[in-house]
């Protein structure tokens, strides 16, 4: 990527808890490690709906979550990380986190 170069991603994200992932719950956002390393999103990402996710009211549990965010990346040069993780609104943050190295090039 360039400086500052904004790109949509795809991330998948499988539900191991017990309970599903509503369409106001859980959100994929950046870990604090990343967004100190300069990574922005326009937001937290809700999962981008599909038949089963309308079926079941949400991503329910073991089935996937896909999320597709806009991601800016930093503007200092150089090899940087890219980590995003679940969040949820009330608890904050829990499970994997999902991780890429990503070189930003002049």
């Amino acid at each position: 990527m360039h400086p500052g170069e904004r790109r949509f991603i795809t991330v998948v994200m499988q539900n191991a808890g017990n309970s599903p992932w509503k369409a106001a719950g859980p959100a994929l956002g950046l870990t604090a490690m990343s967004a100190a390393d300069d990574f922005h999103l326009e937001a937290a990402v809700q999962t981008t709906g599909d038949t089963l996710t309308t079926r079941f009211g949400g991503v329910a549990r073991g089935l996937p979550g896909v999320f597709t965010a806009l991601v800016t990346a930093p503007c200092t040069p150089g090899m940087h990380t890219l980590s995003m993780q679940m969040i949820d609104p009330i608890h904050g943050a829990f499970g994997n986190a999902f991780s890429q190295t990503i070189a930003v090039a002049p």
